[in-house]
């Protein structure tokens, strides 16, 4: 971090640094090193005819030198304990600044750490009187600020310094490496999305201010990235190409879709359980639907980002992660896909790689693939007839799907989360996916012997599921795999099942034992 003298006399701003030396190795970190790289006097004091009148020195932020807080992160300032008790050490602050607080900068007033998710270096304002801007944009007091370029303005009041990455291309591995083992085993975070958690380069790609980090797939008409902007946040950006009238329409299409289920989900809180529409960008950089029908490229940015699928973490990894969490992340499933049946939508195929794990610390699952959702905004239980064979996918089709005539409705959405659920909390699936034992007629794929041992299977599950207790998940999927769309528990209700509720409301399960409690002790 270079460190640029402005209006303020540089003995006033920086009287010394923890560690400050170009050439980390060799340095002493015992000894309070001065701007220029010299060892300062034991009264904190430089001498400006020392140094240049432009700041030679530089602060290496390096895992050679952890943080004097290493839990936390380096920070820049003058500690409020060196403040307030006379003879404290100065140097529980990594870069001990000495400027008056009327300059802009106060106590503690920066700290630099690793963000969760992307693992993106950051900046934090952590005081109100300090006047922090990055690139020229204002960081307000305890907000961050991630660094997405390998140079960098950063301005603290009066000070300012000239941030810039230098870990060459060959060493990028080794870095992240030992930054992964910093922020899991220091800061306590998670692994890093990895498609987000490369360094800047010099030829990073902005649509809007959205730093592409890499490809997240591809399909014939349209490319997804990960993308991350100064705040911090993930997301994905589909970058949907308007070559000829089928892809024009096809676009205009999904992007009426998604502004209309983000207009329906505006006024409820579950929308954060579902993807959504955040912002669009055509070619020109302009967001209106209008302009972008006339653009021959539209970005659409698309968040939350995932860091895997249910298929990924939970059912692949599940001796890996807690079962409470399992059970937290698919209870999130439940309010989000309840909010979009609150709306008039069905998803229509929900299996465990159409949902996603934002995190697992704390747990935060999202709604992947809404774009197939359909509007029913009448009769919501039977829905639309459809097509056997053509809605959703095998080993999560209900069976009212795969009778010829069949109906298409918000009951198939339930049916299919019993599935998952019945996946994740016995290990293994309810039907073996290579056809549907409720094909009227009888699925090409299988012989009249497979369909009925399949069916025989299913009826066995449900007898064992109606005899777990009332407050169990079991107890739950037995009333979610219901054969008849009429008597299967609706989506709505089971987000209030027990089972649920602890995981989504534990305030109300505290509540209740509470008042069960003074029943019992009136």
């Amino acid at each position: 971090m270079m460190v640029r003298n402005e209006e303020v006399p540089l003995s006033e701003a920086l009287a010394f640094y923890a560690s400050l030396s170009s050439n980390v190795s060799s340095s002493d970190s015992s000894t309070p090193q001065a701007v220029d790289g010299s060892s300062s006097s034991t009264d904190d004091t430089v001498n400006d005819a020392n140094l240049a009148p432009t700041i030679t020195g530089a602060f290496v932020f390096s895992f050679e030198m952890m943080p004097l807080r290493r839990k936390l992160g380096w920070f820049a300032g003058l500690s409020l304990s060196a403040k307030f008790r006379p003879g404290a050490d100065k140097v529980e602050a990594d870069i001990v600044l000495t400027l008056n607080p009327s300059h802009g900068v106060a106590c503690d007033h920066l700290l630099f750490s690793f963000l969760p998710d992307s693992s993106a270096f950051a900046i934090r304002n952590l005081r109100k009187s300090s006047r922090v801007n990055l690139n020229g944009h204002m960081v307000p007091s305890k907000d961050w600020a991630a660094v997405l370029t390998r140079h960098a303005t950063l301005t603290v009041g009066e000070l300012a310094y000239d941030l810039v990455w230098n870990v060459p291309q060959r060493r990028e591995k080794d870095f992240q490496s030992r930054r992964n083992r910093y922020t899991t085993t220091e800061l306590g975070h998670e692994l890093p999305i990895e498609s987000v958690s490369s360094t800047p380069i010099c030829e990073s790609i902005y649509i809007g201010n959205w730093r592409l980090n890499s490809t997240a797939g591809k399909r014939t008409e349209s490319v997804f990235f990960s993308a991350i902007r100064p705040h911090g946040e993930l997301v994905v950006i589909k970058q949907v190409v308007r070559k000829d009238w089928p892809s024009a329409e096809n676009a205009d299409k999904e992007i009426l879709h998604y502004e209309d289920l983000r207009s329906r989900l505006r006024h409820y809180p579950d929308r954060q359980f579902i993807v959504e529409l955040q912002d669009l960008i055509c070619s020109s950089g302009r967001r209106s639907f209008e302009e972008v029908q006339i653009a021959d490229i539209a970005n659409l940015v698309i968040s939350l980002l995932a860091r895997g699928t249910f298929w990924d973490i939970l059912i692949k990894l599940k001796d890996a992660v807690d079962r409470d969490d399992i059970v937290n992340l698919f209870a999130q499933t439940f309010a989000g896909v309840s909010a979009l049946h609150e709306v008039g939508y069905v998803h229509r195929d929900l299996k465990p790689t159409n949902l996603g794990v934002v995190s697992l610390s704390p747990p935060r699952a999202v709604v992947l693939d809404v774009i197939q959702a359909k509007y029913i905004p009448d009769n919501r239980l039977k829905g639309v007839v459809c097509t056997p064979g053509y809605s959703g996918t095998v080993g999560f089709h209900a069976p009212e799907t795969e009778v010829t005539g069949g109906c298409c409705g918000q009951p198939i959405d339930a049916f299919a989360l019993g599935c998952i659920g019945f996946h994740l909390f016995t290990g293994r699936s309810l039907f073996k996916g290579r056809f549907n034992p409720f094909r009227q007629p009888l699925s090409h794929k299988a012989s009249p012997q497979e369909m009925l041992s399949e069916r025989e299977v299913y009826d066995a599950v449900l007898s064992q599921l109606q005899q777990a207790p009332k407050d169990s998940i079991q107890h739950l999927l037995y009333g979610l795999l219901q054969k008849s769309p009429e008597t299967r528990q609706s989506v709505e209700k089971a987000v209030n099942h027990h089972a649920l509720t602890s995981a989504l409301h534990p305030e109300r399960v505290e509540s209740q034992k509470a008042n069960q409690k003074r029943a019992c002790n009136p």
